[in-house]
This record gives structure tokens, C-alpha cells and sequence, in this order.
């Protein structure tokens, strides 16, 4: 098997790394290092790196045929980790390191992460002169809990004539070293290759194997995923290298009508609604009711199923007074544990280039807004780069980073984002609509918001954003509306995120208009957030026109839970494999529909565990009977074998 070699500027390991630099020399400071002598490159890249140090006092001598000592390249490990010596004091675990001397942190880090073992009397031998073999076992432990390496090639190893001469314990350790080009043998007197695995290695060549490794390997990608649910909603954990199941996004079902928007003040249209759960844990949905003005109403639900308009205390569902026609208004339920009780309900509502504002509820209850409490929280245009609000703009409290989140419209002409409100108005048929980025510590003060980037590149016009967190696992979905001038329509996408900013969207529309004549006017406005209505569905919402009711009435769509995105078999035996994770959990539950086979591995492709899933589940539960007890912390591979089979999801519990 063959590995593709890359620059590395950083290496990861299981505590923080340091950072390691391009390999350009500087100057040379030891008196016994020749710059023709063939170590030179790698004995300087080493000591600018503080991987070596000199061997005297005043630091001028390097001593490169000096044998390596066991203590020494142990120590060239601890520096290149970037491990903290103060983690690491106290009593080291072997009868011949003492407390306090410059070997017994590294020697005490080393063990404590598997790089070393000792020899099996007590001791640890931190004098002994270190032999190729051992350094290759050192090496490979050290490199064995920061990459895959499972992954060699195995013929060149079999070249060499001195082969059986290799000590049982090391084979592995010399067939990874050898066959990725890390240890290079000698040519003997009758022209045969030798490994040499019995002879010491001085510091030079020392040296020069660190340098290779820093330099030629690129680093392995090791994503902690702990307890966490992972959805394939993009490749964050997915190794494509080793992956040929295709990423196909998920399909939306229209279901059954569930509530007509009848009311005289819903005449013209009921439009940019929105979920919230109140405390007692109702359903809530907001949305803008018009007739000749403009209102902000809501009707409730115990299920997601059944809906009905309720008595905000003036006989109708309306929770704006007469004198306030916001042309959108966004509600949530603030859950920030520092949030003042009576602020927790908040509206977010935006004024075409006047700016974004945060209004607080005048109750306890969320039934009625303005005529309290306001403020003002972006400016216009030119204040905020570009920004206009006239579309729903979302917003949450984010429990995860401590943060307010919203999204909010702004307009672009091409590369310009900072468009004013004249350039606009000049030229409205040149502007695209976008959707924008901001945080907040306290829902006040708001960073400039940001355009968000897309995996499919194109600049759509980006009507409304859509955009909720899912409760499952760390991401956000959202269900935007693409608009189209020329011929006029529009359409639902869906795309998701980990950090808010890059999105993964499809580029085929999952909900278009039913009723091409109201298309224009919005009938592909997805409702923002879900409702889990069963064990293995979510229900979206989508309210489009009827012509022989003469008003909008409410849809359902359903999805498979975590169905957004899945990866399915493109034919028989394709393989799904993850890049290296650290996980923690006694048991694991695949979300699958089809048989699945999955194996877990270590860096050295021992199969952990292994389990083979039939039938159709969202929450496919094993016992992991303490198969990776001893891999708290240690990073695995999960290899999922999937036979006309698709997975959405996984997770460790």
C-alpha cells in the first residue's frame, strides 16, 4: 500500500503540538557539524526547531556519531509534542528514571502515551544505547497516536536480505518505517540491501529520520467527536480517500394540509413564519398576517400536527397593536441561563435600510409586542457594509458558543458588498439578495455581519435564509429561498453548517411551487424550524396558496430524521471510512436503512470492535461490551461497509 507524501508544517499529537516551520536552514552554531557533511541540513533544521540541543555546555558541539541514547530520542519526541513538562512531574514509573532529573518528564510523558514501555524488570534503561529497531518502535508508537499507520508500502521491507534478523517486537515498526521511505538501509559488499536493525543510531541519523518525518508526512486530521452525534452532512468526519458511498441530500414529502390562514387580517397573505417552543413546551408559529396592513400573529400546537388560532387577549391571534406594520418580525424564546426573566421572549424585526431592531415581549407570555421595550441593534447601509433587513432575519441564543447568533439580509452587486442605499435603489435589477453572518455576548452589541460562503460557488439570490440549529448535533439547517428574476420563481434549497459561515448547499431545489402563479409571491418560504412528529420523522412547514380557498393554507413535509444528508452505496461493497476520531462512549446507535457492516479500528489496523446492522433503524443500538476501554482519548477509524444501504447518522453513548 502506498502513501502519498506531503509538506507538514505542524505536528498533532495527543497533547498540543509544536508548531514546526519550513525546513530552510540558518546559521550553524556547532563547530564539529561540516556544511558538506551529509546530516548538515537535517542536524541545523533540528536544532532551529529545538528538537536537538548541543552537547556541551556552551552549545557549540553537536557530537553527530555520538550513539543516541534511549533518554535522548525519547526527549526529541516530549519537544517536538509540545507537551508541558509541569504535566508531567512526579514519580516516572520505572525504577532507574529518578524524580527531577532532564529525562523524567519526557520519559514519564512517553509512557503515559504508549510511546515507550520499559523491560519488563522495573526499569526503563534510559542510558542504553538506542538500536535502529528501537527507534523505529519509539517512532512509530509516538506517530501511531497522531496518524493512520496501517498504510505502508509492504514490498519494500521484504527487499531487504538481513530481514529475519529483525526482533519480533519491531517488525511492524520497521515495515511502517522502511515502506514509507523513513528508514533507509545500506547496500552490503555483495550488493544486497540490509536494514541494519541491530545497529545503534547516532544523532546524526537520528536526525535525520525527525527531519523526514516533520517534513515529508503529511498530518493526520484527528477530529474529536467524544459523545456527539455526527450527521454526513459533509465530509468534517468522513477520510474521501477511503470513501466511494455517494452524498446524496435528502427528500422532503409532502403530507396533509393542516391549517387554512382564513381570517380577515389574513386576507392578502400570512407569510415568514416561524417555530418557537415556548417553556410549557407548546409549538408555537409566528408570521405576518396582511390584509391592508401588516401584523404579527402566531397560532399553536401541542404536536406539530394540529394547529389552532389562539386569544392573544383581544379576541384574535394578533400580538401587535394597531399603529405597528412591521414588514417582518422574528420571534424566539431566549434561553441564555443569564438572561433576565422577563426579556426572555424577543422579537428581531428589520426596516428596508434603517436598520435591524430587538424588541422585548410587553407580557410574560409572548402575546404581545411593541410599545415596550426597543433597541436599536444595526444601523443602516453604510453602517453595516451593505445590510437592508427587509426579509425574515433569524436569530438564537447558542448554548454551545456562548453566543447570540443571527442571520440577516443584505444585497451585492458582484464582488461589492458595501452597497448604499442610492446604488440600490438606482439599479434594483442588478442587486442580488444574500444572506449574512453576526454574533453577540449580549444580543446588543453585534459584530458586522458577513456574507456566508457556498460549497456549490454560485450567487444565487438568497430571498429568505431559513436557518435553525438542530437539536440532534452541532450544526444548523436551513431551508432558503432561491429566487429567480428571469423567467420569476422560486424555489426551496437546503443547506447545512458546523461554524455558520461555509455552507453545504444542494443545487437541486428539495421543495418547488405547487402554484405557479403565486410563485413569485412566495410560496416556497419555508417555515423556520421543525417539529419531531414521530420516532423517525421531522415535520417542515411550507404555506402556499390556494385558489379554491382564496387564501394560504398551511403544508406539512416530512423528512427522515437526521435524513438531510446521507451516504448511500453506489454499488455493491462500497465503503464509507472516517478520518481518525477520538470518541467516548460503552455503546454506539447508527442511524442505517439496508445492512451495514461496521468495524472500528486502531492506527495500527487492529480491528477494536465490529458489528454488522440489518434492516431499517434511526437509532440501531450495540453494547460495546468495553472494546475500546483502553482508546479513551486515542484516535480510531470506523469503517462502515454498505451493501445497497444508506447511513445518516451515528453516535457513541
Amino acid at each position: 500500500m502506498k502513501r502519498i507524501l506531503a509538506l507538514m508544517l505542524c505536528v498533532l499529537t495527543v497533547v498540543p503540538a509544536l508548531c514546526i516551520p519550513s525546513s530552510a536552514v540558518g546559521e550553524n552554531p556547532f563547530i564539529d557539524v561540516s556544511e558538506t557533511a551529509w546530516y548538515y541540513d537535517a542536524v541545523i533544521y533540528s536544532y532551529e526547531n529545538g528538537i536537538f540541543k548541543g552537547t556541551n555546555t556552551q552549545g557549540t558541539l553537536f557530537s553527530p556519531d555520538r550513539t543516541m541514547s534511549r533518554a535522548e530520542f525519547t526527549t526529541t519526541l516530549f519537544r517536538i509534542s509540545g507537551a508541558n513538562e509541569e504535566d508531567y512531574k512526579g514519580a516516572v514509573g520505572f525504577d532507574d528514571v529518578p524524580e527531577g532529573e532532564w529525562m523524567s518528564a519526557p520519559i514519564k510523558w512517553a509512557a503515559e502515551n504508549s510511546v515507550v514501555s520499559g523491560n519488563g524488570k522495573g526499569g526503563f534503561n534510559p542510558t542504553g544505547k538506542l538500536s535502529r529497531e528501537q527507534l523505529a518502535v519509539i517512532l512509530y508508537n509516538y506517530a501511531a497516536n497522531n496518524r493512520d499507520v496501517s498504510e505502508y508500502d509492504e514490498s519494500i521491507f521484504e527487499g531487504f536480505s538481513d530481514k529475519a534478523s529483525v526482533s519480533e517486537w519491531a517488525v511492524d515498526a520497521i515495515r511502517w518505517m522502511t515502506g514509507i521511505g523513513l528508514l533507509n538501509g545500506t547496500v552490503s559488499a555483495n550488493g544486497t540491501a540490509l536494514v541494519n536493525p541491530k545497529k545503534t543510531a547516532t544523532r546524526a541519523q537520528a536526525a535525520q529520520i525527525l527531519k523526514r518525518y516533520l517534513s515529508e508526512l503529511a498530518p493526520a486530521e484527528i477530529v474529536n467527536i467524544g459523545s456527539e452525534r455526527q450527521l454526513f452532512t459533509d465530509n468534517y468526519i468522513v477520510n474521501t480517500d477511503k470513501t466511494d458511498a455517494l452524498n446524496d441530500y435528502g427528500t422532503f414529502t409532502k403530507m396533509e394540509a393542516l391549517f387554512d390562514f382564513d381570517a380577515s387580517w389574513e386576507s392578502t397573505d400570512a407569510v415568514y413564519q416561524n417555530i418557537v417552543q415556548a417553556p410549557d413546551g407548546t409549538y408555537r408559529m409566528y408570521y405576518k398576517a396582511t390584509d391592508r396592513y401588516r401584523r404579527i400573529c402566531y397560532i399553536e400546537s401541542k404536536d406539530g400536527i394540529n394547529w389552532t388560532r389562539p386569544d392573544t387577549g383581544n379576541g384574535t391571534n394578533v400580538v401587535t397593536p394597531d399603529g405597528y406594520w412591521p414588514d417582518n418580525m422574528f420571534v424566539f424564546y431566549d434561553t441564555n441561563p443569564n438572561c433576565p426573566d422577563n426579556e426572555r421572549w424577543k422579537g428581531v424585526y428589520g426596516e428596508w435600510a434603517n436598520g435591524l431592531y430587538l424588541i422585548y415581549a410587553t407580557d410574560d407570555l409572548g402575546n404581545g409586542f411593541f410599545g415596550g421595550k426597543e433597541i436599536r441593534i444595526m444601523n443602516n447601509p453604510t453602517q453595516t457594509r451593505g445590510c437592508y433587513f427587509d426579509s425574515l432575519n433569524t436569530m438564537y441564543w447558542d448554548e454551545t458558543r456562548g453566543k447570540y447568533v443571527a442571520f440577516v439580509r443584505g444585497f451585492h452587486y458582484r464582488d461589492d458588498y458595501n452597497l448604499t442605499k442610492e446604488e440600490v435603489e438606482t439599479f434594483p435589477d442588478k442587486i442580488t439578495r444574500d444572506v449574512r453572518y453576526m454574533e453577540s455576548d449580549d444580543c446588543i452589541n453585534w459584530s458586522l455581519p458577513v456574507p456566508l460562503t457556498y460549497s456549490d460557488g454560485n450567487d444565487w439570490q438568497m430571498y429568505t435564509n431559513g436557518i435553525t440549529p438542530y437539536d440532534r448535533a452541532d450544526i444548523y439547517v436551513g431551508l432558503p429561498t432561491k429566487f429567480i428574476y428571469d423567467p420569476m420563481s422560486t424555489s426551496t434549497l437546503i443547506m447545512t453548517s458546523r461554524d455558520l459561515k461555509n455552507w453545504e448547499r444542494n443545487t437541486t431545489p428539495v421543495i418547488t411551487p405547487p402554484n405557479v402563479e403565486h410563485a413569485v409571491h412566495g410560496d416556497c418560504f419555508a417555515c423556520v424550524g421543525y417539529i419531531q412528529t414521530a420516532e423517525d420523522e421531522l415535520s417542515f412547514y411550507m404555506r402556499e396558496w390556494d385558489n379554491d380557498k382564496d387564501c394560504m393554507v398551511l403544508y406539512r413535509y416530512v423528512i427522515r430524521l437526521d435524513g438531510f444528508r446521507s451516504r448511500g452505496a453506489l454499488f455493491k461493497d462500497s465503503t464509507v471510512t472516517t478520518k481518525l476520531l477520538t470518541v467516548d462512549g460503552d455503546s454506539f446507535e447508527l442511524n442505517h436503512d439496508g445492512n451495514v457492516k461496521m468495524t472500528v479500528k486502531d492506527t495500527k489496523g487492529k480491528v477494536l470492535f465490529e458489528n454488522i446492522f440489518t434492516g431499517d433503524s434511526v437509532c440501531d443500538t450495540v453494547q460495546l461490551d468495553g472494546a475500546l476501554e483502553n482508546y479513551k482519548g486515542k484516535p480510531v477509524s470506523i469503517t462502515f461497509d454498505l451493501d445497497n444501504s444508506r447511513i445518516y447518522s451515528f453516535k457513541f453513548n
